[in-house]
């Protein structure tokens, strides 16, 4: 990631070199719009660090601007350390419009499940059916229809209509948790609630946001995917 040298020696970067603020390695075919990762050396105080063309211009210029120690803290897997409290503004993706929430959620879980600073899962809620209550209903009806039985096919719904739903989750609880992972904020619990258009939250999801942030939890009410990084830096979480 980085290499001591003297200010008259400028690394060349080479295949298996990581970039000072993502994982990003020199020469990796990348899958979005940046083609093939390179990696230029910049000057940081007294040793150099390789940054990507990813990165831009932001991280380079605050290198040169504000030279800066690297990273000391590490995650429990060390691989990625540099990038648990890296400016990540620069790498916000563009906003879209959503139909759905769901789409929202999966954005979300794609943009930061990978992070090495936090995990997060998608937190489900609602009422649903045993399975077996429904295959007992679909095999009534398909009965029913196949010899024209209409008194069949209300039997079946009456006896299906009183069958109790299964409740899972807890009402107001947010789309995403999860627990943070870096040193200083080791164990502290985060919660995205995912909103599209005018909507607002519900009267449970404001008393479940009252009662975590009064326990001293993160919570980020999103529209965007950038909503989360501007919320976690507000946090502290990335810098």
């Amino acid at each position: 990631m980085t290499r001591p040298a003297t200010p008259e020696t400028i690394p060349e970067p080479s295949v298996g070199d990581r970039c000072f603020f993502c994982p990003n390695i020199h020469g990796q075919q990348l899958s979005n719009r940046h083609g093939q990762t390179q990696l230029t050396a910049y000057k940081n105080g007294k040793m150099w660090v390789l940054v990507c063309q990813p990165c831009g211009r932001t991280c380079a210029q605050r290198i040169i601007d504000r030279p800066i120690a690297p990273p000391q803290i590490s995650c429990e897997k060390g691989s990625t350390a540099a990038r648990c409290r890296a400016d990540e503004a620069h790498m916000m993706p563009p906003d879209k419009i959503y139909e759905l929430e769901n789409q929202l959620v999966a954005d979300i879980l794609l943009e930061f499940g990978a992070k090495p600073y936090m995990r997060i899962w998608r937190s489900n809620t609602g009422k649903a059916y045993g399975a077996g209550k429904v295959i007992q209903l679909v095999k009534a009806i398909t009965q029913a229809v196949a010899y024209g039985n209409i008194a069949g096919i209300k039997k079946a719904l009456e006896e299906f209509r009183g069958q109790r739903p299964i409740t899972f989750g807890t009402p107001g609880t947010s789309d995403i948790c999860g627990i943070i992972r870096i040193p200083a904020l080791r164990g502290r619990w985060i919660c995205i609630e995912a909103k599209i258009g005018n909507n607002k939250p519900s009267e449970d999801q404001v008393n479940w946001r009252e009662m975590m942030e009064s326990h001293g939890a993160i919570y980020i009410l999103c529209y965007q995917v950038s909503d989360v990084y501007l919320g976690l830096r507000g946090a502290g979480v990335i810098t």
